[in-house]
């Protein structure tokens, strides 16, 4: 059984920055499957660490911020 998700992003395998660690003192980790899934939620700046650019307080962008999922791995 898992004890610990931690996500990870970045441009390099060797390059990536721990974003969230979650373990049973935030929630439970699920002993069965998990589904993988994606969305476009829009996070401020004050506390993204990914951020691509200053939001001043706005929740979303003008234009789409196009971007890529180049590999997902799982150990």
């Amino acid at each position: 059984m898992p004890e610990k998700i931690i996500w990870k992003i970045g441009p390099e395998k060797d390059k990536l920055r721990v974003i969230c660690v979650m373990d049973k003192n935030i929630s439970s980790i699920p002993n069965n499957q998990m589904m993988l899934m994606f969305t476009q939620e829009w996070h401020n700046e004050e506390w993204w660490p990914t951020a691509p650019y200053k939001q001043n307080f706005i929740p979303f962008p003008k234009k789409d911020i196009i971007g890529e999922i180049l590999e997902i791995e799982i150990e």
